[in-house]
């Protein structure tokens, strides 16, 4: 039977994809932080903290191009469902730099970081450039990660499961206190087709970070070793347990994929991709043979 199979644990891989100091008596930088900026912690831990002194990250620093994607609980978890949004101008103007086209503005963004340990709260001022730096309250993910995935990566694209695997080996070396490093070590055999290789390598990820969304990646790669009936039993198990209810929509779609007839898919993933879940939509939709 033909049954939907969407790529949510290849998306992982793109989820990888980020706290108010008086105005910098220092001389301030000239320009925001490159992607490759691995920026130190803050040598004050309340930086961010309040709207009066918000962190200065500049678009660069907030947006996609450096951070976005990159940040991590303090503990090295991975945060899910993070938001963003603009809370209206700044109560102190800046003297820091213009993050980009000259515009001196003020306006704060206030971000809701999920976290095991609790929610943390950033307050940034994104058209500023001032102090660069991480509070203690979040990690960055080191851009060293970021390279040595892509070659992984690039080595799966070549057909080369061996360099795609050692890559994913590394990962773990430079980063082994990150849930995104082991996460995306069980991503990268999948990528090179070896599903057998990516559900070992996602078991170990779970024995360090058994959250709800690790639980449910497992559930993808049964899928993608064509084993129906596992997959089957074990996302019956995870949601009558789910405690994240952010996967709601991410469960409708492996509902979708496994359903055992045609016709209770094609309603489950019309209601995951109507619910915003695009991995779900056309033409996002992938078919494969499933085991029983």
């Amino acid at each position: 039977m033909h049954l939907r199979f969407s790529s949510v644990l290849l998306l992982l891989a793109c989820h990888h994809k980020p706290v108010v100091s008086a105005p910098p008596a220092a001389a301030a930088p000239t320009a925001c932080p490159t992607p490759t900026t691995d920026p130190p912690m803050c040598t004050d831990p309340l930086l961010g903290a309040s709207r009066e002194r918000p962190l200065e990250w500049g678009r660069a620093g907030a947006g996609s191009t450096v951070w976005w994607g990159r940040l991590a609980c303090a503990d090295g978890s991975e945060p899910h469902g993070v938001t963003r949004g603009s809370i209206g101008l700044a109560p102190v103007p800046s003297t820091s730099p213009a993050s980009e086209n000259g515009l001196m503005l003020d306006v704060l963004d206030r971000w809701s970081i999920p976290c095991r340990t609790g929610e943390v709260t950033l307050y940034t001022n994104l058209y500023r450039c001032g102090e660069v730096c991480v509070p203690p309250t979040l990690r960055v993910l080191p851009h060293a990660l970021d390279v040595t995935f892509q070659a992984g990566l690039d080595a799966a694209k070549a057909g080369d499961v061996a360099g795609a695997l050692a890559r994913g080996e590394e990962l773990i070396v430079l980063g082994p206190e990150y849930e995104w490093s082991w996460a995306m070590r069980a991503v990268l055999p999948f990528h090179a087709g070896d599903p057998a290789a990516a559900l070992r390598a996602m078991d170990d990820v779970i024995a360090r970070w058994p959250t709800p969304r690790r639980r449910l990646n497992r559930v993808h790669v049964l899928v993608g070793l064509g084993r129906g009936g596992e997959a089957r039993a074990a996302l019956a198990t995870f949601a009558a347990t789910n405690t994240d209810a952010s996967l709601a929509t991410e469960i409708l779609c492996t509902q979708a994929e496994i359903a055992p007839d045609p016709a209770t898919s094609a309603t489950l993933a019309a209601e995951s991709c109507a619910a915003g879940f695009e991995a779900c939509c056309p033409p996002n939709e992938v078919y494969r043979e499933l085991g029983p």
